[in-house]
């Protein structure tokens, strides 16, 4: 899906668009607490390495306001 590998790393389990696909996927985790637990770990991990919502919001305001009007008119 676009660019979620890239964005998520190793902190997602890519699974075909297709029902038996998904079917085996979630079959493994009902059945396998300890891959349940790997992919919680890596996932909160990942989690954690991004900014918050305030920094992102900050970060965009700050690319949005170098290409406003106005400083594009100066």
């Amino acid at each position: 899906v676009g660019g979620v590998p890239d964005v998520m790393s190793d902190a997602a389990w890519m699974v075909a668009c297709e029902k038996d696909s998904l079917t085996r996927a979630l079959a493994a985790l009902l059945q396998n607490e300890s891959l349940r637990d790997m992919w919680r770990t890596r996932a909160k991990s990942r989690a954690d390495a991004w900014p918050d919502a305030p920094l992102i919001a900050q970060i965009y305001a700050q690319v949005y306001s170098a290409f406003s009007p106005a400083k594009v008119s100066n």
